[in-house]
C-alpha cells in the first residue's frame, strides 16, 4: 500500500536545508570578517580609510544577507539564521557611522534597506 500525494503538495518548494544556507552565507561572512578586521585596525591607528573600508564591506555584507533573506524565505528556520547576520552586520554599521561621527570623519551615511536604528 502506497500513499500518493495530492499534486499541490508535491509541487511545494522542497528545503534545501541549513547547509546550503550556510554556504551561501560565505559571501556575506567574507566582508562581515574584513569589516570586523578594519574596524579594529581603526581602532589601532586611528586612520579614516579604516573606517571607509569598514563602512564599504558593512553595507556589502548586509546587502549579501539581505538577497539571501529574501531567497529564504519560504524556509522559516533558514530565514532565521539569515535575519539574524544581517542584522549583526547592521548593527556592526551604526557603530562604525557612530564611531566616525565622534571623531570628527565623515562616512558615506548610507543605511541599507532593512537597518533600521
Amino acid at each position: 500500500f502506497f500513499f500518493h500525494a495530492p499534486q499541490g503538495i508535491r509541487a511545494a518548494q522542497e528545503s534545501r536545508g541549513l547547509g546550503d544556507v550556510y554556504k551561501r552565507q560565505q559571501q556575506g561572512d567574507y566582508h562581515l570578517g574584513w569589516s570586523l578586521n578594519y574596524f579594529d585596525s581603526w581602532r589601532n591607528a586611528r586612520q579614516p580609510r579604516y573606517l571607509r573600508l569598514a563602512e564599504s564591506h558593512s553595507i556589502n555584507a548586509i546587502n549579501s544577507f539581505a538577497s539571501l533573506e529574501s531567497d529564504t524565505s519560504p524556509r522559516i528556520s533558514e530565514f532565521y539564521v539569515v535575519r539574524e547576520r544581517r542584522t549583526r552586520g547592521c548593527r556592526l554599521l551604526a557603530e562604525l557611522q557612530f564611531e566616525a561621527m565622534n571623531h570628527g570623519h565623515q562616512l558615506s551615511g548610507m543605511t541599507p534597506q532593512g537597518c533600521i536604528y
